[in-house]
């Protein structure tokens, strides 16, 4: 009797470390994207792998043991840890996940079995653009976003042209659908996009937004001469578009408008420095200066940046002759202290 005694000791002793699953229970109802925790408890000697199947395959991404196992894997008095896995593989529905510890030779235990239930509610929307304000984009990217456990199909409207449609196709990793458009010579004003996505169980979302597209004066090079800061530090150069009949200051570009760089005089810079209105710090475009007569007026602040007033302590560097709007880029200096400048009006950029 002894001795059979012994021999299932030996038994259980050599047929490798075993795993329990603490949480979830069985039957869980797993209604989100990305790590569904799994904590277990391992015992055994050596251990030194934790395997995950989901209906008898191998997850697509192997799950994390944290905390890691110990040195030389000895969970001979249990060693307690959650195993995060990445979930989005699993379909809508009933799924058999196993789990099971091997040992350094390869041995286990055995498998732990766990049923779980996956839910999903199809979640879409505009991924770009990210602002409805699109004005100086020559080109703008759309695309919509989507992640779901199963399949998603999805017709995207741009400024009422037909649909550009996109086949279902699996979307358990996320899934959309991106178009490139040219709004080079599109009208300024608002332009509506829009969106509809139907996933394979009947569900459908609409989306739209109201694009707004537009020309902007912009300044692209600068050279400046003769001026230095008062404060004994960089310069800190600004541009302003005045009304050259009632003296409104219009609109600025500064530092945090892309003339940060301009920090010396008798240096050729070359810059992307956005003009903005003076009354609120929004992106100035060409409607905003329709129907005046523009002069450009330099400054070396040191007062309140841009978008704030020229105040008592900044330095006058000039102002140009007055232009129409669509002639700002006939100002190229030069003027007081400017040596030249480059003003751009139209679509820069690519959004």
């Amino acid at each position: 009797m002894r001795s059979f005694a012994l021999l299932v000791l030996i038994i259980a002793a050599c047929d490798g470390p075993h795993l329990t699953i603490q949480a979830p229970t069985a039957e869980t109802v797993i209604d989100h994207h990305g790590d569904v925790p799994i904590d277990v408890t391992i015992t055994g000697d050596h251990v030194a792998r934790v395997e995950l199947l989901i209906d008898g395959l191998p997850t697509m991404f192997p799950p994390a043991l944290e905390p890691p196992l110990p040195d030389k894997g000895d969970c001979n008095d249990g060693c307690t840890g959650t195993l995060h896995w990445l979930s989005d593989e699993a379909t809508i529905g009933a799924h058999e996940l196993s789990l099971a510890a091997y040992d350094t030779g390869g041995k286990t235990g055995g498998a732990a079995p766990l049923a779980l239930v996956f839910q999903d509610h199809l979640a879409a929307a505009f991924a770009r653009p990210t602002a409805e304000d699109q004005r100086g984009a020559a080109l703008v990217t759309v695309e919509t976003a989507a992640q779901y456990r199963g399949d998603v199909s999805w017709d995207l409207t741009i400024d009422g042209g037909a649909p550009m449609s996109s086949p279902s196709k699996d979307c358990r990793f996320g899934c959309g659908l991106e178009v490139a458009w040219d709004t080079s010579t599109t009208a300024a004003g608002a332009h509506p996009i829009g969106f509809h996505a139907a996933d394979d169980a009947g569900e459908t979302i609409d989306g739209a937004m109201s694009v707004t597209l537009g020309d902007i004066p912009w300044a692209s090079a600068i050279e400046v001469h003769g001026v230095t800061d008062n404060l004994g530090d960089n310069l800190e150069v600004e541009l302003h578009l005045e009304d050259a009949t009632t003296g409104a200051d219009l609109g600025c570009t500064g530092q945090s408008q892309g003339m940060e760089q301009v920090d010396d005089d008798d240096i050729p810079y070359t810059i992307d420095a956005r003009f903005v209105r003076r009354s609120d710090g929004a992106l100035l475009d060409m409607n905003d200066l329709a129907g005046r007569t523009i002069r450009v007026h330099a400054i070396e602040d040191d007062d309140d940046p841009c978008p704030g007033n020229i105040g008592s302590f900044d330095d006058d560097m000039g102002t140009s002759a007055s232009v129409a709007p669509g002639n700002l880029p006939s100002v190229t200096g030069p003027f007081g202290n400017v040596t030249s400048v480059t003003l751009n009006v139209g679509r820069p950029y690519q959004n």
